[in-house]
């Protein structure tokens, strides 16, 4: 039995001191965005883990300053990251559970078209804003209000390479090898061979494949081979590419290869055979901006390796939200897409973006050369 006695305190005072304790105590302010990224599957290395890589880099810049100003507040950044496999139920499916029950504030990704147009009609229905660093078709924001993407189109970069190949290469008969199959290697073929054709160039081969044609190509590029094009145009998956690529100089073609933005550019330039091939790309780490040469430089003390594409894209996309919220000085569905359809010049890592007045962007692409067993910058092209 206890010989203490107890202090007794008037109720006033106790409650005097929880409120104390109440004025003391703020809460946390949270800007919680979520990431679609396929980390697991043959996109991992490619795709995934770039993403995340981008992702975090720009939201531990933020964090490391105290957070972002938002009204005279604080923000810390809190990354939501939603692996999905390659599925389009599965990509719409971690939508809606980002969306109900993690509560974010805005979506960044997919990164690939077949899952971001499913993606956007569930993040336009929920009044969500979603920003895809590299969907390049139309459908991801055509009609929508709240989605935007950081890649030029496919229209876009099928044009200008169209163009390149006529202007600069002087080619007048150029093969395309595409996957039927998929909308973005069938469109871009399709786009590439009006602009080839209005410029007065021949298409001498237009050969076609499906997705479970993975291991041989020999028979549509022995047709291509006998027609002797000045270029052979390949807008399909890297995985694909290499194996084309090898089995077209086995078979004798000896035209300078064409490449779209789904070419890994630092595992094609690795490969003999894709020696001084040619590329539309949305970034290249060489181009001569004060931002780019930071985010480079960062992203290498971070994680000791030359970024790709995916993560710079990865990393403005989230910049852009950043720069939007600061826009309108609040955090919120509403103040994020005005604030993104306000972007005027935004000096990214990846070079100046703007939008004017819809979710697609206004930028420059990048021409590419593999030679010597790297990827180089070639030149710009303005939109």
């Amino acid at each position: 039995m206890s010989t203490g006695r107890w202090l007794r305190l008037p109720a006033v005072a106790l409650v005097s001191a929880c409120l104390s304790c109440q004025v003391h105590t703020r809460p946390r302010l949270v800007l919680r965005i979520g990431v679609l990224v396929n980390l697991s599957g043959p996109f991992a290395e490619t795709s995934g883990q770039p993403t995340v890589d981008g992702a975090r880099l720009a939201a531990r810049m933020v964090n490391a300053s105290g957070g972002l100003e938002v009204g005279g507040d604080r923000y810390e950044v809190e990354l939501v990251i939603k692996d999905f496999p390659d599925r389009t139920d599965a990509a719409t499916g971690a939508a809606r559970a980002l969306i109900n029950q993690d509560r974010v504030d805005v979506i960044v990704g997919p990164q690939f078209s077949r899952h971001a147009i499913p993606v956007s009609t569930v993040c336009e229905n929920a009044r969500l804003p979603m920003v895809s660093p590299m969907s390049s078709n139309p459908e991801t924001t055509l009609g929508k209000h709240y989605v935007f993407r950081l890649a030029f189109d496919d229209a876009f970069q099928a044009r200008v390479m169209a163009r390149f190949a006529l202007e600069d290469l002087a080619a007048r008969r150029a093969g395309i090898l595409f996957n039927v199959s998929s909308t973005y290697s069938r469109n871009l073929a399709a786009l590439f061979q009006r602009t080839f054709e209005e410029g007065e160039g021949q298409i001498v081969g237009f050969e076609k494949y499906t997705g479970d044609e993975a291991a041989s190509f020999d028979s549509q590029l022995a047709r291509i081979a006998a027609a002797q094009p000045d270029v052979l145009y390949l807008p399909n998956l890297t995985s694909i590419v290499m194996i084309q690529v090898r089995q077209a100089r086995e078979l004798g073609i000896d035209a300078t290869l064409l490449g779209s933005d789904t070419w890994d550019l630092q595992l094609l330039a690795g490969l003999p055979e894709a020696e001084g091939s040619f590329v539309t790309h949305q970034w290249h780490p060489d181009i001569p901006s004060k931002e780019g040469e930071s985010f480079v430089e960062r992203y290498q003390n971070a994680y000791g390796d030359i970024p790709k594409t995916t993560a710079a894209m990865t990393y403005d996309a989230l910049g852009l939200i950043f720069r939007a919220i600061q826009t309108e000085g609040a955090i919120g569905a509403e103040a994020i897409r005005a604030g993104l359809l306000k972007t005027q010049d935004y000096a990214g890592a990846t070079g100046a973006i703007s939008y004017k007045g819809t979710g697609d962007p206004e930028r420059s692409a990048v021409i590419v050369q593999t030679r010597g067993g790297r990827a180089t910058l070639h030149r710009l092209v303005a939109p």
